[in-house]
């Protein structure tokens, strides 16, 4: 894109390359082209069986589509087939014709959950937005008052532009703390664009919610924390532990504190931000808290004594997290899986039900320690086996039949409902325990969101996918597991 980049047609701020072909049914929006090394060289890899193709490159704005000019091109793939970098051929009219002008850009924020969390207080501190419009990106130039709707504050950016219409501005939302320190919202920075259907008394308007849709600040909603003070109950099936010590002489070491080799469970203990508000020092530190030990009394919440089903209930205050990250260990010691392998979950109703082990990463220490494991019972043989339906949720399955079907290939399903709003299911099969990991991204190809990473069992597996917080239009979302990798669209309708 070098000679477009340096005739001023092509603004790499403002526009997009795409591929569209036979691979992806000339789509648009579908294979976006990225310039990793800002050389002017634009590139994708796909994942394409071989055969013979037909494809071209266009260019995209706000604006419109720019095509490139003559027949299509084409490439007959066979192993590792790269196509050669060419200048980019088309009429950049469409995208280029452009104007300026002085603009104003009109920001509202929802507060609300921050008041309600403890994360500002209005009456000592102050929100503001900042980005590409101020050079220097200073949190508190911009700032913004409360409207006549409580929660929702709003306020006017108003500058004389030097880029063309229509043009994009990064920015993101700042709150200016009683001791001038700044908190800035976290991810990605939010965009708002400006466009010629703006103008109105010789001035560019844009707004960053045209429709109505105030953000919160940070991107928490209501949805995400709680509502009121809430008591919820954690549930950790240890059958497995139980079942390692019978096959084996101790339990593994805490490979950050040391020791753990523990031949009796004694006690269970929660760490983390989610049960514990951060992390607490592993082995006595932790094994003296004695608000974080989970009970198997029959007492304090815990249904059945003696059932190997550990119980600890917490208590939430209104404004508190939904989700956080935690991990469990036996007798205070880090010796459910290796550094970093982390439960993290979303808390819906009053009890989370987890089996200990469960989804460790696939480079963490003991990768297959708790893998899964047949139990026997009164009833007949109990599977236990991580996997299931979400980032580290973990399904419990009572099999009757001792002998568990595995599938005799990788598979990736279309997930049903399809449309859907806001949440989906996706199910696919595994013929072999495998690292995999399911990604959904929008049509530039950008992460939205990552539902599984981690090492699971073979068998099928069902995910759910909860876009409350995604636009309406399509999505993609890819399976990779070992040499298998299949994607899949799904369509989002609010």
């Amino acid at each position: 894109m070098n000679e477009a980049i340096d005739s001023a047609q092509f603004v790499p701020e403002d526009h997009y390359v795409f591929a569209a072909g036979s691979f992806n049914g000339f789509s648009t929006n579908a294979d976006t082209l990225t310039d990793g090394n800002d050389d002017g060289i634009y590139s994708k890899t796909i994942s394409l069986s071989a055969g013979d193709y037909t494809y071209k490159y266009y260019a995209e704005s706000s604006r419109d589509i720019a095509w490139e000019a003559g027949d299509d091109k084409t490439i007959t793939v066979s192993k590792d087939s790269t196509i050669a970098a060419a200048p980019f051929n088309a009429d950049f009219a469409d995208l280029s014709d452009a104007v300026f002008g002085e603009v104003e850009l009109f920001f509202q924020v929802d507060m609300s959950i921050q008041e309600l969390n403890g994360n500002f207080d209005p009456e000592t501190e102050s929100v503001s937005v900042t980005g590409a419009f101020d050079a220097d990106w200073s949190a508190g130039t911009y700032n913004l008052t409360e409207s006549q709707t409580e929660g929702i504050y709003e306020g006017s950016v108003t500058f004389g532009s030097e880029k063309a219409v229509p043009s994009t501005y990064a920015y993101k939302f700042t709150i200016t703390n009683a001791d001038e320190s700044v908190t800035w919202e976290s991810g990605d920075n939010k965009m708002i664009t400006v466009t010629e259907d703006g103008l109105f008394e010789g001035r560019y308007l844009a707004q960053n919610a045209p429709d109505g849709n105030i953000p919160y600040f940070d991107g928490i909603t209501p949805n995400d924390v709680f509502a009121e003070d809430t008591d919820v109950i954690f549930e950790v099936d240890l059958r497995a532990a139980y079942y390692h010590l019978a096959d084996s002489s101790a339990l593994p070491a805490d490979v950050q504190a040391g020791g753990g080799e523990d031949s009796t469970i004694t006690f269970l203990s929660g760490n983390g931000p989610l049960l514990a508000g951060g992390w607490e020092d592993w082995g006595p530190v932790l094994g003296g808290a004695e608000d974080l030990k989970f009970n198997d009394s029959g007492e304090n919440g815990d249904e059945v004594a003696g059932d190997s089903l550990w119980t600890l209930t917490k208590s939430y205050v209104a404004g508190q997290a939904r989700q956080g990250a935690f991990k469990l260990g036996i007798n205070g010691y880090d010796n459910e899986a290796g550094f970093g392998a982390d439960h993290n979950t979303r808390i819906q109703g009053t009890k989370v039900e987890f089996v200990f082990g469960a989804f460790v990463r696939g480079d963490s220490v003991y990768d297959d320690l708790y893998d899964e494991y047949i139990l026997a019972t009164e009833e007949g043989p109990v599977v236990v086996r991580r996997g299931g339906k979400g980032d580290n949720d973990v399904v419990v399955s009572n099999e009757k039949d001792e002998t568990v079907t595995t599938p005799e290939e990788f598979s990736l399903s279309q997930n049903y409902p399809n449309p859907f709003n806001p949440t989906t299911n996706i199910n696919f099969t595994l013929p072999a325990a495998n690292q995999v990991t399911l990604t959904v991204y929008n049509i530039l190809g950008q992460q939205v969101a990552q539902l599984v990473n981690g090492r699971l069992t073979a068998g099928q597996h069902t995910v759910q996918f909860d876009a409350s917080n995604l636009a309406s239009g399509m999505y993609l979302y890819r399976i990779e597991a070992g040499t298998f990798t299949q994607n899949k669209k799904m369509m989002l309708i609010k």
